[in-house]
């Protein structure tokens, strides 16, 4: 059975509230809009891949499926980008969230079924509280102004750190349970990437995009690295007509992102990029990390 990842859940929880950038007040420039077109589709790969280990290795999950894949990438890229170290480097896994602001107040595209009480998915502001909790118990020395804020109410910055020091042994786990060794029997299986040919100009740009971005063969040259997959897991990037989707199908191992999730992420930051400023600037800790580049007075 397919586990759609679904719209909402393809650009993830706190984009714009770390989106500090000077363009975006006005024209953004085109490196950050593609920044955070990256930014969101590592976090939908990694969403993607988290349900596929789950199906492969035949992972345990208590609670929904959907909020474990969310952590697995929010965890995924705290590490890979070394957040822990230095707070700054959350910014991408940031830019991955404004969307579910969006779709909570009724702004989006697709918020018509954002209080859609008996879907798979936690409620588009549950995620977004989630994925702020965790960065912030990733590095709270770095982000003391943030807790007691609309970002991160002190009754769940409280248990922040908790959480992601569970969330840090539950990943563990997973790597000294299927992690690659050197008697791996199947060295050879891990993550394949395709891209189908597009039909369209913009469909076109976001494949020139995806290429040239070392993002997309990073991600998957650690996954296939760290985890000794049974069999290749194919992840493609395809033309989905009316469907801004992502999805992995367990019957084929085949993760599917499609070109128009992709364009979305784009027509998200060209018409919201100045609530993505102001949220920037009258929080604390975000206009302390990022205001100067935002144009905060």
């Amino acid at each position: 059975m397919a586990r759609l990842f679904s719209l909402p859940t393809a650009v993830l929880l706190l984009t714009g509230l770390l989106t500090a950038f000077p363009a975006l007040a006005s024209d953004l420039d085109d490196d950050l809009r593609e920044a955070f077109i990256l930014a969101n589709t590592e976090f939908t790969i990694f969403h993607e891949i988290g349900h596929a280990a789950i199906d492969q290795f035949d992972i345990p999950v208590l609670g929904m499926e959907e909020d474990t894949a969310d952590f697995v990438a929010t965890m995924s890229m705290i590490h890979g980008h070394r957040v822990e170290a230095d707070i700054r480097q959350a910014e991408l896994l940031l830019m991955a969230a404004e969307i579910w602001i969006a779709e909570w107040l009724g702004q989006g595209q697709y918020s018509g079924n954002r209080h859609a009480y008996w879907d798979v998915h936690s409620l588009a502001i549950q995620r977004f509280y989630n994925i702020i909790c965790l960065v912030y118990g990733s590095n709270p020395e770095a982000l003391p102004d943030l807790l007691d804020t609309d970002a991160l109410p002190a009754e769940r910055g409280f248990v922040c750190e908790e959480m992601f020091e569970q969330s840090r042994r539950s990943m563990q786990w997973v790597l000294d349970t299927y992690g690659r060794d050197e008697d791996s029997r199947n060295p050879g299986f891990g993550i394949v990437l395709e891209f189908e040919e597009p039909v369209t100009d913009a469909q076109r740009q976001m494949m020139r995009l995806l290429k040239r971005s070392t993002m997309v063969s990073r991600v998957a040259t650690e996954v296939s690295a760290r985890l000794a997959w049974p069999r290749h897991i194919l992840l493609r990037f395809a033309r989905c007509p009316g469907n801004p989707d992502a999805y992995y199908n367990d019957r084929v191992a085949e993760i599917t992102i499609c070109y128009e999730l992709l364009e979305h992420f784009g027509k998200t930051i060209d018409e919201q990029g100045a609530e993505m400023v102001e949220r920037v600037c009258a929080n604390p800790a975000t206009r302390r990390l990022f205001g100067d580049r935002a144009g905060c007075t």
